[in-house]
């Protein structure tokens, strides 16, 4: 659902007024412009030591700043004859565009068109209209005493003169870059309404992995790009909002405030932000107010979500073994349920000694869950004139999970300001501030607190509303937990997992930026820019008692964290034409970065003295844990330059040098360049066949070097305690003096053809990447003191192919028909990590699997236990005729990595609907499953029946 409201500004609905050069209105942007900037600082302290009253203030500070800096003050006015005017903007198709800006050039005068496309206001007949809107291109009209003025814009899909936004928040045409990149629509964003930010891209870039934990509303996700690179560190990429690296990634933006996304692939595309980007970059640019009176729309966004269980659950067998009924069995190997009466399972008092009927129960795991929804209203609001322009957006976002008591509320506050100073000076400020609370987020993998593993290993015997029971008092008053099996390891009654393991999480984050820019000429400028992102978190857990294992007689737990991130960076761009064939773009700058992090937890340990009293001062022995966090420091100096030819030969020469805090002294400073090169064919061959309307070959090669992780240089030391006592216990792992930074090699080549005026595109791009001298451990002998040490080695190579086609098969005056296809296929191989370490397993778990990383294999394999085989490969039977199986976890039985993935986009226009669809694809790759491993071995899924009759 969305509405507009357009509204123009009084002063100019019956005439129009023009303000002469007074140094009273230069005076009110200074004064205003300081006053919003003061104000932003107030809002970052209020972040930084959590003192609501500051960012009151700041708040306060800056929305009087904005009014001071765009109110008109006093100054000599005069009168122009007025010319009323109306029209009509359309698309190429004839249709109504709504939102179009339209502005009397050089003045604040101005309007925009309403949802048929239509706009009028009065403007002198001697002026020039501008007409702006994104997607399309601008155009400028005399108004030559016209009474009507009707406009047909030209769309850019397919442009070829199309801009998007590159490193460091420089803007290019698309056409003279010389590497990899994708931008990716807003509107398909907002269309998909998903809450984290990044799952929105899914099908939608080519090369693009995307996983999502399964912890609930609120999960984050796991992006690669072009496959996985680092042996113990991340391969994911960097992000950065308006030019600023952030930390971590933008789960929690609001969708409805990104003006762009761009996806800078490899090294190549963002070599220019350092170690930082050496997985490649997602690009975002927030909105920004727009001259030409004030817009103001609002959008609501609804969505239901359902759960699915895909597995094939056996429902004739129920709980025990052997095929014997046992009612407090965790399995389902027992006897066929034909409805005879049995003993009841339940715990509680009051139902010993009842039965019930032994029937099976298909629908209890679906009944546990509830339908899922996801509300969303978001409000934009610009307003500005020609020196001073304000955006302002709010977004509310209430999410209901599929589990009962698993919501989120969202808050997301953004405002921009943008001055012009003085006719060479210029201000860009904006905080972005989000608040989210999310109540009860799940649990994943094995473990007692997911309750999709309690739901689906609940024996099919199990009706829903004896389950809901669960739990009762017992002789001691003592509250119990209800569940057919009260000597469990890993087993809970989904109920009491859901209602008695209570957590509350509340994050707040505040994202300010400033930055100036001084023109000194038309070609020269300056910009200075500082930027902070910092988070407050905290973290309440309520564990009941007689939860078993984890805390039999209950917990209670409290954290806090805080995080934070300073940019400071400065850059000196020159552009010039030399001359009619050449045009050059000179850039120089540097950079500071700083990252600090610490958190703090307190709990009752496993002995709380009142059962159920969540408090701290409620136990008898407080366990408290204080984590420093992992700090570093960045310093860059950076320059790159781009060289362009008949505006059809462009060059790319980008160097950077680093200084990293985690590094030894003689290692700190690392030295990376990179080149390009792309060249229009279609520009440069004479006689080019007129259906092909683009064609461009690009090359690249860039070197990105990567600081090392906190506190390898150093031996660290935690403190334990001990009765009533407390000791240091050393790490045991030695550092490394002569520790190296991470490099990435990477070589990419491209070719992007055009056919038929833009309809239909192919953008195919090869690429291959090195990255070596990784960082690991080795283990040391026994008796030196420790167990492992750090070291650099290894060497692993991704290479792949990713291919775009985009067009448009349909296209008539009242309809038209968009698709697009991607598809990228990624092979990896670890060449070498050390002599003396060969192999090294990266993640396990204590039940089937092992992730490992070998030399010689392919990134991602997984081990397990398998059979024992002979030397022809042959499965060896043992004594008591069943295959033998191998000690340790030594069988290679998967490898998570595709052979290809893509995505098919359509978008269906009719009128003023549309319809979209997204289909995204992945071929190929294994997994081991431990939900299948846990419910195979309960003998609760169909497989599992084969064989029950003997």
């Amino acid at each position: 659902m969305e509405d507009a409201l357009y509204a123009e500004d009084p002063r100019f609905a019956s005439r129009i007024e023009k303000t002469n050069k007074h140094s009273s209105s230069r005076g009110r942007l200074i004064i205003g412009g300081l006053a919003g900037v003061a104000g932003l600082g107030l809002v970052v302290a209020s972040a930084m030591y959590s003192q609501i009253w500051l960012g009151a203030i700041g708040f306060a500070a800056m929305v009087a700043g904005i009014v001071y800096a765009i109110t008109p003050g006093k100054a000599q006015l005069g009168t122009v004859a007025d010319n009323p005017l109306t029209g009509l903007v359309t698309n190429e198709s004839g249709d109504g565009i709504s939102g179009v800006s339209v502005s009397l050039k050089g003045t604040s005068v101005g309007t925009t068109t309403n949802a048929a496309g239509k706009y009028s206001l009065s403007v002198p007949e001697d002026g020039t209209l501008v007409y702006t809107s994104v997607g399309y291109e601008t155009q400028e009209i005399p108004v030559s005493s016209r009474a009507t003025i009707n406009v047909k814009l030209q769309a850019l899909f397919g442009k070829l003169n199309e801009v998007v936004v590159t490193a460091l928040g420089i803007k290019r045409e698309t056409k003279s870059l010389t590497y990899s990149t994708q931008n990716v629509s807003t509107k398909q964003l907002t269309e998909a309404r998903e809450l984290n930010v990044m799952n929105s891209l899914r099908g939608k870039v080519a090369g693009l992995s995307i996983n999502s934990s399964g912890t609930g509303l609120g999960a984050d996700a796991r992006v690669i790009l072009r496959g996985n690179r680092s042996i113990s560190g991340d391969s994911q990429p960097l992000y950065v909002i308006d030019g600023v690296p952030i930390r971590g990634n933008p789960t929690n933006l609001s969708l409805d405030n990104i003006a762009s996304l761009s996806v800078l692939k490899g090294p190549n595309a963002a070599a220019l932000y350092g170690s930082a980007a050496q997985n490649g970059a997602i690009i975002i640019e927030t909105k920004k107010g727009q001259a030409g009176g004030i817009n103001i729309s609002l959008n609501n966004t609804y969505q239901m979500m359902e759960p699915v269980l895909s597995i094939p659950f056996q429902n004739e067998y129920g709980q025990g073994s052997g095929g014997v009924y046992q009612k407090g069995s965790e399995s389902a190997w027992g006897s066929k349920m034909e409805g005879q009466q049995v003993d009841n399972w339940s715990l509680d008092p009051a139902q010993a000694g009842t039965k019930y009927a032994y029937t099976p129960q298909p629908d209890a795991r679906n009944d546990i869950y509830q339908k899922g929804s996801n509300f969303s209203s978001s409000l934009f609001a610009s307003a500005g004139g020609e020196k001073s322009q304000t955006a302002f957006a709010y977004t509310y976002t209430k999410a209901k999970g599929i589990f009962p008591g698993n919501d989120l509320n969202r808050h997301n506050l953004s405002l921009r300001i943008n001055n012009k100073l003085t006719s060479r000076l210029s201000l860009d400020s904006k905080v972005d501030y989000m608040r989210q609370q999310i109540n009860n987020q799940q649990a994943e993998g094995e473990s007692n607190f997911n309750p999709n593993r309690q739901i689906y290993t609940m024996p099919p015997n199990i009706h829903r509303d004896d389950a809901a029971h669960f739990d009762y008092v017992d002789a001691t008053g003592r509250l119990r937990q209800n569940y057919w099996n009260r000597t469990t390891t890993t087993g809970s009654n989904p109920f009491w997992m859901l209602y008695r393991n209570q957590n509350q999480s509340i994050l707040e984050r505040v994202i300010a930026l400033t930055s100036l820019t001084y023109e000194f000429s038309d070609d020269l400028k300056f910009l200075v820019r500082g930027s902070y992102d910092g988070a407050n978190g905290s973290t309440e857990e309520k564990l009941y008692n007689d939860t078993y294992v984890r805390a039999p007689d209950g917990r209670y737990t409290v954290s806090k964290n805080t995080a934070y991130q300073l940019n400071g960076d400065f850059l000196l761009s020159y552009n010039k034409k030399l001359s009619s064939d050449f045009t050059l773009g000179a850039n120089a700058g540097g950079s500071l970065q700083k990252k600090r992090n610490n958190a703090v937890s307190s709990n009752t340990g496993l002995s709380m003295i009142i059962p159920n009293f969540f408090t701290l001062s409620n136990t008898n022995l407080p366990v408290t844990s204080n984590d420093p966090g992992l700090s570093s420091d960045i310093q860059s100096l950076y320059a790159f330059a781009n060289i362009g030819w008949k505006n059809a030969v462009f060059l790319d020469v980008t160097a950077r040098n680093d200084w990293g805090s985690t590094l030894p002294v003689n290692n700190r400073s690392y030295f990376y360049p990179s080149v390009g090169l792309s060249a229009v064919l279609s520009d440069i061959i004479p006689s080019f066949p007129s259906f092909i309307s683009f064609a461009k070959i690009r090359g690249s090669w860039a070197e990105v070097g990567n600081s090392a992780p906190p506190y390898m240089l150093e031996r660290t030391a935690s403190f334990r305690a001990g009765g009533n006592y407390g000791f240091l216990q050393l790490s045991s792992t030695l550092p490394n003096p002569d520790l190296r930074p991470e490099r990435t090699k990477s070589t990419e080549v491209g070719l992007d053809i055009r056919f038929f005026k833009g309809r239909l595109g192919i953008d195919v791009t090869a690429y291959r990447t090195n990255t070596v001298d990784q960082l690991f451990t080795i283990a040391l002998p026994v008796g030196s003191g420790a167990a492992q040490y750090f070291t650099n080695g290894g060497d692993v190579m991704n290479k792949g192919i990713e291919l775009m086609l985009t067009g448009t098969p349909l296209q008539g005056k009242s309809f038209s028909w968009d698709a697009s296809f991607n598809f990228a296929a990624n092979r990896n191989k670890v060449l070498k990590i050390s002599d003396d370490r060969p192999r090294i397993v990266v993640g396990n778990d204590p039940y089937v699997r092992e992730f490992v990383i070998e030399q010689g294999q392919p990134y991602g394999q997984i081990y397990s236990k398998g059979w024992v085989r002979d030397a022809a490969g042959n499965v060896i039977i043992g004594t008591n005729g069943m295959p033998k199986i191998t000690a340790g976890r030594t069988a290679q039985i998967a490898n998570f990595n595709p052979d290809w993935a893509g995505g098919f986009s359509n978008t269906f226009n009719f009128k003023e609907f549309s319809l979209s669809f997204l289909i995204e694809h992945r071929q190929g790759g294994s997994l081991v499953s431990m939900t299948n491993a846990i419910l195979y071995g309960s003998g609760l899924t169909e497989a599992t029946l084969q064989g029950r009759s003997g």
